[in-house]
């Protein structure tokens, strides 16, 4: 597998209108916290502010030359030692795409950004991200109800990820990374 994450900031027009594309496909929007359609000129105009903030960084997924998705680490705080992720792509597309991205997100949140906490929000009704998150080792940390939805409150210690990223089912994921072409930009 040929598995490629690109900062949104590098991306060509054509693949910001492709993102965009996923991004605004109903399936993913019904999960989201912004459920609403987003233009590309606001599209365009975020990513802009993107350059000049150090709490966020945002990917966008290739599996072997094709966009799949996003994935971001958002929520960044040194001082905490705290940061959240999030994660869409298209319908039908190989298990393992989320999986590696993920196991690569979360490591390299660990690893490059020195954060002790990593959280999420998952809508629950969107029972595949809840267990997904559980199968990477999240546990519960809450709930809440905004005027639509209601999320659960995920988190996960750096020493729980170093304890069981090589265990179970992520070690899978981390042997199907070794056999991989991997590069992050």
């Amino acid at each position: 597998m040929n598995l490629k994450l690109v900062n949104y900031t590098k991306l060509s027009s054509n693949e910001h209108i492709e993102l965009l594309e996923i991004r605004n496909f109903s399936y993913v929007r019904k999960n989201m916290k912004n459920e609403a359609l987003i233009k590309l000129e606001d599209h365009l105009s975020w990513i802009k502010t993107l350059n000049n903030d150090n709490t966020k960084t945002y990917f966008a997924v290739f599996s072997d030359n094709i966009l799949v998705g996003g994935i971001n680490i958002t929520d960044i705080d040194m001082e905490q030692k705290t940061s959240s992720w999030g994660l869409f792509v298209r319908a039908n597309i190989n298990p393992m795409v989320p999986s590696i991205s993920t196991y690569l997100i979360i490591d390299k949140v660990f690893r490059t950004l020195d954060v002790n906490t990593l959280n999420l929000e998952v809508n629950k009704l969107n029972i595949n991200a809840y267990k997904f998150d559980k199968n990477f080792g999240f546990i519960d940390n809450g709930e809440y109800d905004d005027e639509d939805n209601s999320y659960y409150l995920m988190c996960m210690n750096k020493q729980d990820w170093e304890t069981k990223k090589d265990s179970g089912l992520l070690k899978v994921i981390k042997l199907k990374i070794e056999r991989s072409q991997i590069e992050i930009i």
